[in-house]
């Protein structure tokens, strides 16, 4: 009964702490067009899956389409920046990725050494972790994008003589 409960207070406290932030810097009407589609894509999934699959398949494919809104806003950030800059974006990205990588290694190493103890709520809630964490970098990514386009804009702006 301890193990029983002490697996749901973990699942509680990782879908507690999962729920996707926005982030304040994305609140324009362009951002949330465009940002939050794939939330109500999801939100909708949420609320009408069937089984554990359905559930399961969900939170992939809606991590998928998070993963191709981060690649899409990086490699349209890449040839914006100076030489510098892209170095430090693709070393950001790559420790991002595989930091990334190891935590769904472990939590799978985790998990086939012992799935009966944490059950598929455990590995639903994880999934969602990754998913989360896959959206917080494309909107981060997203803002670097809106940053430097907003930097090109200004700088082809001639300036105003009174």
């Amino acid at each position: 009964m301890k193990k029983i409960i002490i697996i749901i207070a973990i699942n509680c406290m990782i879908v507690g702490a999962s729920n996707a932030q926005v982030r304040n810097y994305l609140m324009n009407e362009d951002d949330t067009v465009q940002m939050y589609h794939i939330d109500s894509m999801l939100a909708n999934c949420l609320n009408n899956f069937q089984s554990t699959d359905d559930l399961i398949s969900c939170l992939k494919t809606h991590r998928i389409l998070w993963e191709d809104s981060l690649n899409q806003s990086y490699n349209k950030l890449l040839p914006l920046m100076d030489t510098a800059s892209q170095n430090r974006l693709i070393a950001s990205q790559l420790s991002w990725k595989n930091d990334m990588d190891n935590d769904i290694r472990l939590w799978e190493s985790i998990y086939a050494y012992n799935p009966n103890w944490y059950g598929e709520e455990a590995s639903t809630s994880m999934l969602q972790y990754f998913l989360d964490r896959t959206r917080e970098r494309a909107l981060d990514m997203r803002f670097f994008l809106k940053d430097f386009q907003l930097r090109k804009k200004l700088k082809n702006v001639a300036p105003r003589r009174y």
